[in-house]
């Protein structure tokens, strides 16, 4: 808390210019994971990625990117996942682009 108000710090994750393992962790309306920020010690968490379901093997590994908000819901860019329960759009954040 800072003079009273609660503090939020928010971690976006996005391997286009940096990245590590979770760069191969790609986006589905139906994911067979989870991604849990974990913080130990430090502001900048630490992502652990755990099954939602058996995985088999040769599935591409996926975890859903958020939610598609109304204000967005045009914005982003076009779902390709083929999940029966697909959104049709990637979720956009617009406060991380002003």
């Amino acid at each position: 808390q800072r003079q009273g108000q609660e503090v939020v710090l928010r971690t976006t994750v996005d391997a286009t210019i940096f990245g590590s393992l979770g760069r191969f962790v790609n986006h589905s309306c139906e994911p067979n994971m989870e991604a849990t920020p974990i913080r130990v010690g430090m502001a900048i968490p630490r992502i652990v990625f755990c099954s939602a379901r058996d995985i088999l093997a040769g599935e591409e590994l996926t975890i859903s990117y958020g939610e598609a908000s109304s204000s967005s819901s045009g914005a982003g860019s076009r779902c390709l996942c083929g999940a029966g329960t697909c959104r049709g759009v990637l979720p956009r954040d617009e406060s991380l682009y002003d």
